[in-house]
């Protein structure tokens, strides 16, 4: 019976995981042609700001996938049965303005 709950958990953890990996891919794209454009308009502060950024997102997301494989190897057979959904473009995008998203760094614990 644990066995069948610690895998179900798993599975549940991996498809967690592979919603949390999109979205933070698409924060590091967004990040990286964001400091692109800065650049090409001579904004190097905007450009430092967003590459910082994705560099920040970057480990996160290294961070992800070491869990995820942590997770493959103690359960090998747990499959995630369907493909991961994108998540909605409020999770990807949650500002509209033009001000850059806020950080870890940025937050005060």
């Amino acid at each position: 019976m644990t066995d069948t709950a610690d895998h179900e958990q798993a599975r549940v953890f991996i498809t967690m995981l592979h919603a949390e990996i999109v979205v933070i891919s698409t924060r590091i794209e967004r990040a990286e042609t964001m400091a692109r454009t800065a650049w090409e308009v001579g904004r190097t502060s905007s450009r430092r700001w967003y590459a910082d950024d994705a560099r920040v997102q970057r480990t996160i997301l290294y961070e992800l996938h070491r869990q995820l494989d942590c997770l493959h190897a103690r359960f090998p057979g747990v499959r995630v049965p369907e493909a991961p959904r994108a998540p909605s473009p409020q999770l990807l995008h949650p500002r509209t303005s033009s001000e850059p998203s806020p950080t870890h760094r940025d937050r005060t614990p």
